[in-house]
């Protein structure tokens, strides 16, 4: 028996010979949500990040955990968002798939989301005895 990975004949893998579609009342609400989202997000970000920087009174521990979550979040709202619209875009303006920014947005997506998990459980195992145990000296 063959095992290997092969394709039928009849069945086509090749995403930039298909035409995609999206219709452009979904696709403008879509880049609209998305774009929105992105500035205020980066712009969040940024200010936690600058705050925990400026302000001598933030910089703990638990503050450099929440900076760093910023951070994550900064190239999440940076890169995945504008990737995001530029595929919306080409499917909708030129019903093609951009198939040179799908690798990118996978593996950014992947890689900072990710991330903004491990930063949120780190974040919650850090604040854990600051919680069960509220009124105990350091």
């Amino acid at each position: 028996m063959d095992y290997s990975l092969k394709s039928p004949s009849n069945l086509s893998l090749n995403f930039s010979s298909e035409r995609w579609f999206l219709p452009i009342a979904h696709a403008v609400s879509l880049i609209t949500k998305n774009t929105i989202v992105s500035g205020f997000g980066t712009f969040g970000n940024l200010l936690v990040c600058v705050a925990v920087v400026t302000n001598a009174r933030l910089r703990r521990s638990s503050n450099y955990l929440l900076a760093s979550l910023a951070i994550a979040d900064l190239i999440i709202t940076v890169a995945l968002g504008p990737l995001l619209v530029a595929i919306l875009g080409k499917i909708t303006f030129f019903t093609d798939y951009a198939t040179n920014l799908d690798l990118p947005l996978k593996r950014l997506a992947a890689l900072s989301c990710s991330a903004s998990v491990v930063h949120m459980a780190s974040i919650s195992v850090d604040r854990f005895p600051a919680v069960v145990f509220p009124y105990a000296t350091k």
